[in-house]
């Protein structure tokens, strides 16, 4: 990474971990809130600054509930509304529009029981690589969105994780649905923007070697084995750092029995990693599984995906389909 680039790390690092929320511009630009950053230059800004905090339920605490002050990106004429009377596949298909405009390299493929979405996200300016997130949009309203993240590098795709992603398949986990963070039906713009400031945490962890900001972390083996004791403790809310709060309680646990609680109990003895049928989409180029009838975990899926009608369409670089810009048309 360049110098530059992990100066704006450690910083945007310094605020989250103050509980202050950044902005994210379209392409998946992070910056902080009063770093002036151009929009001429990288973009309008796609989110407004969060206030509050959010647990995730097998990662982190997020500053993600509520949304003030008026965003710099205008809403578009016809823009999806995130709740109404509409159907779920009507809302989300009505967005695609507006997700196009905010995060350009993105791709959909559309099935009778769900769309999938990849986007890719710049994450920093003059950052060294992108991340891309691979997202299962049910169409049904008691179905989660599972989403997925990689790293693009230079000699192929990288998954991003295992900390703070869910078990058993190594999806996202950004924030806790049961705290309205997002909901089934809310705006997809909004969604995304959260796992960009999700991948730069992780981007932080990789580099300068701590998670910024709140976090959930309810094993005590999985903060022994994840934490630096300078980082939030995780046990609960109004948690203090893990060297002033849980750390020395948990190294005088029976190392053997907390192990076998997480990894048997929580992960059941499977490592955190996306199906095999997801990583293919990326380093197979494969289509996108589609979404499983009766099965209630979405992360289960079988045989192939139905593709979008190739008209008024073309082929994106990562093997989607993408709707062209008015330039491109």
């Amino acid at each position: 990474m360049r110098p530059a680039a992990i100066q704006c790390l450690y910083e945007l690092g310094q605020h989250l971990d103050a509980d202050h929320y950044p902005r994210v511009f379209n392409d998946g630009i992070v910056a902080l809130s009063s770093s002036g950053v151009d929009a001429s230059i990288v973009g309008a800004e796609t989110c407004y600054e969060r206030q509050g905090t959010s647990r995730s339920a097998a990662g982190s605490w997020k500053r993600t509930t509520g949304w003030q002050g008026p965003t710099s990106r205008s809403r578009s004429p016809g823009e999806a509304e995130p709740s109404g009377g509409r159907s779920l596949r009507e809302n989300y298909l009505g967005q695609l529009g507006e997700v196009f405009a905010a995060y350009p390299r993105s791709a959909y493929w559309l099935h009778d029981e769900g769309m999938w979405l990849s986007v890719e996200s710049s994450i920093l300016a003059g950052l060294d690589r992108s991340a891309t997130f691979l997202i299962a949009i049910p169409f049904r309203p008691l179905r989660p969105v599972r989403s997925w993240a990689f790293w693009n590098r230079v000699i192929g795709f990288e998954c991003i994780g295992p900390r703070h992603t869910n078990a058993v398949d190594g999806s996202i986990c950004a924030f806790n649905p049961s705290e309205g963070t997002w909901k089934n039906g809310g705006s997809l713009i909004e969604l995304i923007d959260q796992y960009t400031v999700w991948a730069l945490r992780q981007l932080h962890l990789e580099v300068l070697g701590s998670w910024p900001g709140k976090q959930t972390a309810q094993f005590v083996h999985e903060r022994l084995t994840e934490l630096n004791e300078h980082e939030w403790c995780g046990c609960s809310p109004d948690a203090k750092r893990y060297n002033e709060c849980c750390r020395q309680a948990d190294l005088a646990t029976d190392r053997y029995v907390v192990a076998i609680d997480f990894v048997g109990g929580f992960l059941k003895f499977k490592p955190r990693h996306p199906p095999a049928s997801v990583v293919q989409i990326l380093w197979g180029r494969k289509d996108p599984p589609p979404f499983r009838k009766a099965a209630p975990n979405p992360g289960l899926f079988q045989s192939a995906c139905l593709l979008p009608s190739r008209d008024g369409v073309k082929l994106s670089r990562v093997a989607g389909f993408i709707i062209p810009s008015s330039a491109d048309a």
